[in-house]
């Protein structure tokens, strides 16, 4: 028997992809279709081998021999030879046709899936979790490298990201956000990048303003008086603990106010606040005049960061004004 044509469908395939062979053959005794052929394959220096080529089959609409060639997800990435030889009812086989670097076989690149956040807004200093879910048809998921970067503005950074792990658990990639106490704030873009074993990639997915990093506010820690009580004319020192995660306590803006009754607030009889850099607290002095009324008055406090946080008015203190 001879071979009387060959030809491929599909050349160039990825791993668990399929190639076809088309082979003509002729016998001068035998049908074409009584006879059978053999197809084997061959990467750079392996032996021959039919692993990949599925049950050639007969096509009687072409009149040809055909065969299936698929990789497995482990095979080798690159060119393969093809060679095929047909043989008769008696046993007579032709030379084999030798068909070198017939068949490209490429890698599969991962998929990056989705990626999720433990929080779409994250305070400075704080800390958010960032899932990432990749696949691929050859490798398993935790064998990839996956890179993740944020921008805020321009320029991509990972500093603030901690080194990525594979949760076992969740079955998924995470690394964890801690902004700084002077990240700025506002939204920041993600981006994302798998890669497998074989230097296959993703290529980047960005997500623009996915991530918001906000300020965390001053906070009032304590107000304490001199005395509970004052004379007309005497003072009283008046303190103001503040407390900030990003900020020294000397770069807040302190207010304090007082009110009698149903009185509106007023700062008339209290002294400009300034901050005590030896006793570490916002200080100001506070003098009834000999025609201040007499009674209790009712005391606020208002603490702003320099990002514009603030506590509010606070207003839970008291002091008594005495006649002498």
């Amino acid at each position: 028997p001879t071979l009387t044509s060959y030809s491929i469908v599909n050349n160039n395939i990825l791993r668990t992809e399929t190639s076809r062979i088309i082979v003509g053959v002729s016998d001068i005794e035998d049908d074409n279709d009584d006879m059978t052929i053999t197809v084997q394959h061959r990467f750079s220096t392996e032996d021959w081998s039919s692993t990949y080529f599925g049950q050639p089959w007969y096509n009687t609409s072409s009149n040809k021999w055909e065969a299936n060639f698929t990789p497995t997800t482990t095979a080798s990435l690159g060119e393969y030879d093809i060679r095929v030889r047909v043989t008769d009812l008696d046993s007579g086989s032709s030379s084999w046709s030798l068909h070198l670097d017939n068949v490209t076989v490429g890698n599969n690149n991962p998929i990056l899936e989705d990626y999720s956040l433990s929080n779409s807004s994250v305070l400075r200093t704080s800390t958010m979790v960032i899932g990432i879910d990749s696949s691929d048809i050859e490798d398993l998921e935790s064998l990839h490298t996956v890179t993740v970067q944020l921008r805020f503005d321009d320029g991509w950074f990972d500093n603030l990201l901690t080194d990525i792990w594979y949760d076992n658990n969740d079955n998924q990639w995470k690394t964890e956000f801690i902004p700084a106490a002077d990240s700025e704030l506002g939204t920041y873009d993600l981006r994302i990048m798998a890669n497998d074993t074989d230097e296959g990639s993703s290529d980047w997915t960005t997500y623009d303003d996915v991530i918001t990093v906000i300020n965390n506010n001053p906070t009032l820690q304590s107000m304490t008086f001199s005395s509970g009580e004052v004379l007309r004319t005497e003072t009283i020192v008046i303190w103001v603990d503040v407390s900030d995660i990003e900020d020294v306590e000397s770069s807040h803006i302190v207010e304090v106010q007082y009110k009698l009754s149903n009185s509106e607030w007023s700062t008339d009889l209290l002294s400009s606040l300034w901050y005590n850099a030896s006793s570490g607290y916002w200080e100001t002095n506070f003098t009834p005049t000999t025609t201040a009324e007499l009674g209790n008055y009712d005391f606020r406090v208002y603490i702003e960061d320099t990002d514009e946080g603030d506590t509010g008015w606070i207003a839970e203190y008291d002091l008594e004004v005495i006649n002498n």
